[in-house]
């Protein structure tokens, strides 16, 4: 009995493997299209929402190789259960084994795999898909034309090469940037464009295509690497309430910092509003910070080195308030910057500069702006041996001034000094005079102000440069022959009478030439209303003085007469 279970047994073995090995060969003699797609295929089209159903049909019900694959999509509102085209029972599965000519890392996962234990799952096909049917019948095309077509579309969506997108009226052109050869095109052969004009649109081109273009920078984009106590850009110091503080013919001691001639230099009041002692808090507490900070975050990155922003200097061992007068270059070891309690520009190192705290922000600069009086250049500006003399008579030592005059528009205090240790009363004024250093000026007088209809005339070195030419330093460093260049510009009768800006042709000037035109757009209407006051002021002169002639011949008739004999 056993011997005829056992051959019974082998006879079945050699059975099965016989079918087994044909269902084998049918399965290597598939068509490529009814091959497993990969991976990055199936995850495309389940996110497209093309709905993908994959069956297999049991091997015990049915006469095809086990493992053979093949696809199929649903018509609307047919479900899996509704398949009618078979008779056998099938099983709507997710994932299958299939053997491939071609080695697949998918396909030899699913390998490892038991039909069994997959889970079946069924994607419905949304309405507006429909599959042709075949003929009148209804009957769907076969499944093996199915898997074919499926595959090639399946595969074309797993190509490399993108279709370009279509560009709509709200989309951003910036997203769709132009091809290599389009640039050239526009860039490089413009035949009508100068070489300047070409060069000045590519580099537009390049600072387009940057991840933050230029024209966007700010604060915002800055904030990221600026600590959110430090000062931003655009910041400015309060200022002065100059008419407040300060009375024409009080008398002030005060310390002068820096001079660049007679009619400009800058000093700190010693005692008063906003005097020095203030100043001496204000360093103490700047370098308590700083000297305790061990952050570099609050170092100042080379992107906030931009004219105008305000910053903490280290110069000469000691901590001040500044503000960075120009951008440096890219290669540059120092950036100029202006100290806005010193009235200083000094060259510092990228390392020396940090974010200026917003305490720090919040009290006016120290610092006031003075013009010397009953003095007026030899020269059409102020020598340098004149320039050097003042400096010796006032730089670094306590004075004591009277304001004659103040400018409250341009914050100037038109101040006569003198010294403090002399017992006379000879002014630095009258110094310069003996010396033959200046001449003196009678504008300040009552009678002269009266004849100029209440206007005290001002010398045109005293108006030019402005204090804020000077720090900015759009004003280039004092020179002999740049003066006399200087000099040639604003003793023009274009300039000054007409208030045409001048046409400099040093590029290395033009913000020089950009401040002399604002500067006209302001000095135009101040003149132009005082030259309408003089000549109607003028003109009734003239009238009366022409009416008491009219009454003093009426008085005495003979008067030509007498005169004559």
């Amino acid at each position: 009995m056993d011997i005829q279970d056992n051959m019974e047994c082998s006879a079945e073995g050699e059975q099965l493997k016989s079918e087994l090995d044909s269902k084998m060969a049918a399965s290597n003699s598939k068509s490529d299209g009814e091959h497993l797609v990969s991976a990055a295929v199936l995850a495309r089209q389940l996110k497209a929402g093309t709905p993908l159903v994959k069956l297999c049909q049991d091997p015990k019900n049915g006469n095809e190789a086990l493992g053979a694959v093949s696809a199929k999509r649903l018509k609307s509102g047919q479900t899996s259960s509704s398949d009618s085209g078979d008779q056998t029972e099938r099983k709507y599965i997710e994932l299958l084994p299939q053997t491939v000519r071609k080695y697949n890392h998918l396909e030899a996962w699913l390998g490892t795999l038991d039909y069994r234990t997959v889970k079946p799952v069924m994607m419905m096909m949304s309405a507006d898909e429909n599959m042709q049917e075949s003929g009148e019948s209804g009957c769907v095309d076969s499944e093996s034309n199915v898997a074919q077509r499926l595959a090639q579309e399946l595969w074309a969506i797993d190509s490399d090469e993108e279709e370009p997108e279509q560009m709509t009226d709200c989309t951003n052109p910036f997203r769709f940037p132009l091809t290599d050869n389009q640039q050239a095109e526009q860039i490089l052969n413009t035949e009508n464009l100068s070489a300047e004009r070409q060069m000045n649109n590519f580099i537009q081109l390049i600072q387009s295509r940057a991840a933050v273009p230029e024209y966007a920078l700010s604060d915002a984009i800055y904030c990221v690497d600026k600590p959110k106590e430090a000062a931003a850009l655009g910041a400015e110091l309060p200022l002065v309430p100059i008419s407040e503080s300060f009375k024409i013919g009080d008398v002030l001691k005060l310390f002068v910092s820096e001079v660049y001639s007679p009619f400009q230099f800058w000093f700190h009041v010693v005692d008063g509003d906003y005097d020095m002692h203030m100043l001496e808090q204000l360093n103490h507490q700047i370098t308590t910070f700083y000297s305790t900070l061990r952050d570099t975050d609050w170092q100042l990155p080379s992107y906030f080195m931009k004219p105008g922003y305000m910053c903490a200097v280290l110069h000469e061992f000691a901590w001040r308030r500044g503000r960075i007068v120009s951008e440096p270059l890219a290669d540059a070891d120092n950036v100029s910057v202006y100290l806005l309690d010193y009235g200083k520009g000094v060259n510092v190192q990228h390392k020396e500069l940090y974010f200026l705290h917003g305490t720090f922000k919040e009290q006016p600069a120290f610092l006031m702006r003075g013009t010397l009086t009953d003095v007026y250049p030899l020269d059409l500006h102020w020598p340098e041996n004149a320039t050097s003399k003042f400096k010796q008579l006032v730089h670094a030592r306590e004075l004591h001034a009277v304001i004659k005059d103040i400018d409250i528009q341009d914050r100037i205090l038109f101040v006569n000094l003198f010294n403090k240790s002399s017992s006379e009363t000879t002014t630095i004024s009258d110094l310069l005079i003996e010396a033959k250093m200046a001449g003196r000026s009678h504008n300040y007088s009552a009678e002269l102000r009266a004849a100029n209809c209440g206007r005290r005339l001002r010398y045109l070195r005293e108006r030019l440069p402005t204090f804020d030419m000077l720090e900015t330093q759009v004003f280039p460093t004092a020179t002999d022959d740049f003066e006399e260049k200087f000099d040639n510009i604003i003793y023009m009768p274009t300039f000054f009478q007409q208030f045409q800006p001048p046409q400099l042709t040093n590029p290395f000037l033009r913000d020089l030439q950009e401040a002399l035109a604002n500067w006209l757009v302001k000095f135009q209407p101040e003149e132009m209303a005082w030259r309408k006051l003089n000549k109607e002021a003028h003109k009734k002169l003239k009238q009366e003085q022409q009416k008491r002639l009219q009454q003093f011949l009426t008085e005495h008739p003979n008067f030509f007469n007498e005169l004559a004999a």
